[in-house]
Order: structure tokens, then sequence, then C-alpha cells
């Protein structure tokens, strides 16, 4: 069973609070999936634009393999919220909470589809100290931990960068006690762009 409530418009802002519930039987998967999932969104005009806000609480663990239930856990929650108008898209926040994971950033994206700014800082690590295995393989990769910085502004210049550390990689074929990974780039526009 699921309910939708109907958009409500109060006082320049739309609501619309979701609640689904009920069970989904993926065989193909070999999954029964029961989850309760709440969502709220809002928007509100301010002048030539609209700002957005959003958060979403649920378990998600069941839409994954059993092997990344400890990674997501019970209870993930997403918060974003911003605005988007002529000039563009601003998201002045985002994060991301789950049992192993946190993510909190923000980004400015110009009407062009090119970032002006962005900014993205990650951590990951288990809350009892137990390594965490990653969902990105049907293999065991575990870590210790692990730190993730994303960062970009323009108006420093053209380049991005990105650094990613962890502490006790374990795979299948490998130990490393530590790696760091560093990368960038640039993101310039033609002339006259914005």
């Amino acid at each position: 069973d699921y309910t939708v409530v109907p958009m409500l418009r109060d006082d320049q802002r739309l609501v619309l609070p979701i609640t689904i519930t009920g069970a989904w039987d993926a065989p193909a998967f070999g999954l029964d999936v029961g989850s309760a999932i709440q969502e709220t969104l809002r928007g509100g005009a301010e002048g030539e634009a609209l700002r957005f806000a959003g958060e979403l609480d649920g378990d998600i663990a069941p839409l994954f393999a059993p092997d990344y239930a400890d990674f997501f856990g019970p209870d993930v929650a997403l918060v974003v919220r911003g605005q988007t108008g002529a000039d563009g898209t601003v998201l002045d926040r985002l994060r991301l909470r789950a049992a192993e994971i946190r993510l909190a950033g923000s980004a400015a994206i110009a009407p062009d589809g090119l970032p002006r700014s962005f900014d993205l800082t990650g951590r990951i690590e288990s809350q009892d100290g137990a390594p965490v295995r990653l969902p990105v393989s049907r293999d065991p990769v575990e870590i210790a931990a692990a730190d993730l910085e994303l960062s970009f502004d323009e108006t420093a210049g053209e380049r991005w960068e990105a650094t990613i550390t962890a502490e006790a990689l374990d795979t299948p074929s490998a130990d490393i006690a530590r790696i760091a990974l560093t990368g960038g780039g640039t993101i310039a526009r033609r002339d006259g762009a914005n």
C-alpha cells in the first residue's frame, strides 16, 4: 500500500509530504524488500529564484545486497537545500548520513551547466572501530577509515582538486596500510559563457 499526500500551497511555499510503506518482492534479485521512507519537499518563489529544500529518511539497506547492509544501516538521512533561477542553481546544503558514511557539501552551478564552485567532504568509518566493507564489488574490499575532499572555486582559479585517503585497505589481492590519492584538473568556460 502506498499513500501520497497531495501538494498543498501554504503562504508561497509548496509542501509535498509523502509517506511510502509496503513490501516489494523482487525475486529476480533474491530480495524481499520492506521499508518505510518519509520524504518532504518544499519550494517557494523568491523573485525569479525558486528555493527548494528536501529531507529523506528511511531504511534503504534492503535495496542492496545483504553484505552492504551494515554500511548503510537502518536509518539513512539525506538533506538538500538551495535555490534555482535564471542565474543558475545554488546548493546551499547537502548532507548524507548513514551508518558508516557521512557526506557534507555545497555547490553553485551556472546556467551553462558548469560549476562555479563546489565543496564536498566525507568520512567513512564504523562506529565500533571494526573494518568497513565498501559497497563497490562482489569481492570484499575493506578499510579501517577513509576521508574525502573535493573542491573548486572559480574566483580562485580554474583548478579543481580531490583528495582521498584510506587506512588499512584490505582487498583479495593486496593489503595496504595507508593509501592517498590526489587528483585535479581545470574547469574553464568558453569566452562569453557565464
